[in-house]
């Protein structure tokens, strides 16, 4: 089973990988997480609890969610772990 969560996104974006080294991951989590990505998608969302959460994730799949609307849905977008491995108590910012 992949996991998931269902969040409404409150303000993103999409930056160069190496600018979310400060987020308290270790090299070997950015490797096994993004090696393969030059960007990642940084999401500052509200579960449905109305915690907020930092989502770091899937450059490319967070544009397919903007280009079909579904990141801007006022219900909520589901983000599934395997475009999002990392999930963050609080809003962080990227930089």
């Amino acid at each position: 089973m992949v996991a998931q969560i269902k969040v409404r996104a409150v303000e993103h974006e999409v930056v160069p990988r190496d600018m979310i080294n400060h987020l308290g991951l270790s090299p070997a989590e950015m490797k096994g997480h993004f090696a393969d990505q030059s960007e990642v998608a940084v999401v500052k969302a509200v579960d449905r609890y109305g915690q907020k959460l930092t989502a770091v994730g899937d450059a490319q799949h967070w544009r397919q969610l903007l280009a079909s609307g579904e990141a801007r849905d006022r219900d909520g977008v589901t983000l599934l772990q395997t475009h999002w491995p990392v999930l963050l108590r609080g809003w962080v910012q990227a930089e």
